[in-house]
């Protein structure tokens, strides 16, 4: 039998990854709670970090079909749960290749922690919201979705954020009566962080059912004249994910982009909900000789994103460019001749949406 390859601490871990990748099942799961042998030693911290990280992931592909049950055995103690197990469980459900028996292995096995009388603060009921967030498409138990719509209101926002993902993970039928409550959330507890853009990016789904709350929401975010608008910028993160069903927002967006008064840096929004550019190029065209440079540099860049498509913008291009040129504080007229560059084809057309992330953050890395 060929010796097995062995992890040392001055791989990357990629390499380990790939090495663990060759043990078998019994392996892996011992090296993922491998300890250290030498606390004093750089070079065997860095080992035990690698074994156990390069056992986290390699468990998630292992092709053993006793992986999860061997998994879920190990997470429970009788009375008591080693909630460690919680992370490669989580790992291996997301990929979504593995089995739906694996996948009621593992909710029978995690369902107790979830429903049991815990704290706000029980890390073991947290870790087994956060796995059973990527339980889909296995069903949830309606006690499961039950505690968690509770979780919701959690004072630990940890635990409420964790509950959040298990309810939009839901099929898009199971989420629906949650709509509602989601948009509150999404306006009070959640607004200004990451889980606002992703309740954004799942209102578009429920249109047909709750339009007119969701259309509300959606116009009163970019209605509002704060310059920092944080559920604006929850809905501009959201676009790549929205698309175009989120077209009924185009004359929104534009007469959002026309009453701008800061640089913003956001990527392009408009090519999103509007990829032919029918409404959005002759509005935004309109908006190149705006008094505001703040709106001139934001159309601008939005018809840059449109590419050759915004053909019809380069003599109103031309004459910003030509008129800044030399200046080098004329943030317009560097902005027009990318823009020109792009519709000339010189440089690729932008269509990446913003990070859900940090929807916020310049391009110099800091918030505006």
């Amino acid at each position: 039998m060929a010796k097995q390859k062995r992890i040392t601490g001055s791989m990357d871990l990629a390499e380990a990854i790939a090495v663990s990748k060759t043990y078998p099942l019994e392996v892996l799961l011992a090296n993922y709670h491998y300890a250290c042998e030498d606390e004093d030693s750089e070079e065997a911290r860095n080992r035990a970090l690698l074994i156990s990280r390069g056992a986290l992931y390699a468990l998630a592909e292992c092709p053993d079909p006793q992986t999860m049950r061997r998994m879920a055995a190990l997470l429970r103690r009788d009375d008591d749960y080693d909630s460690t197990w919680c992370a490669p469980i989580k790992q291996r459900l997301e990929n979504k290749t593995i089995s739906r028996t694996e996948r009621a292995v593992v909710l029978e096995v995690l369902t107790p922690l979830v429903l049991r009388k815990s704290t706000d603060h029980d890390p073991d009921t947290l870790n087994a919201m956060s796995a059973l967030a990527e339980i889909y498409p296995h069903p949830l138990p309606t006690e499961i979705v039950t505690r968690c719509r509770a979780k919701l209101a959690s004072r630990n926002f940890a635990m409420a954020s964790t509950a959040l993902s298990v309810i939009l993970n839901l099929p898009t039928t199971d989420r629906d009566p949650f709509i509602p409550a989601l948009i509150k959330l999404m306006e009070g507890k959640f607004s200004g962080n990451s889980e606002a853009s992703w309740i954004m990016s799942r209102l578009t789904d429920h249109l047909e059912t709750h339009g007119k709350i969701i259309t509300a929401a959606v116009r009163n975010a970019l209605a509002s004249h704060d310059k920092f608008a944080k559920l604006a910028r929850d809905f501009f993160a959201a676009l790549p994910v929205i698309g175009e069903r989120g077209k009924v927002f185009i004359q929104d967006v534009l007469a959002y982009i026309g009453r701008e008064s800061v640089i913003t840096h956001y990527k392009p929004r408009l090519i999103h909900i509007d990829p032919n550019g029918g409404t959005a190029i002759p509005a935004l065209i309109g908006l190149v000789h705006s008094d505001s440079l703040y709106v001139r540099i934001s159309a601008i860049d939005e018809l840059g994103a449109y590419g050759p498509l915004a053909g019809a913008a380069q003599s109103k291009l031309t004459a910003v460019a030509e008129a800044g040129k030399g200046n080098a504080l004329a943030f317009d007229s560097t902005a027009a001749y990318r823009a020109l560059a792009a519709i000339r084809q010189s440089i690729p057309r932008e269509t990446d949406g913003m990070s859900a992330v940090s929807p916020h953050v310049s391009k110099t890395g800091g918030r505006r």
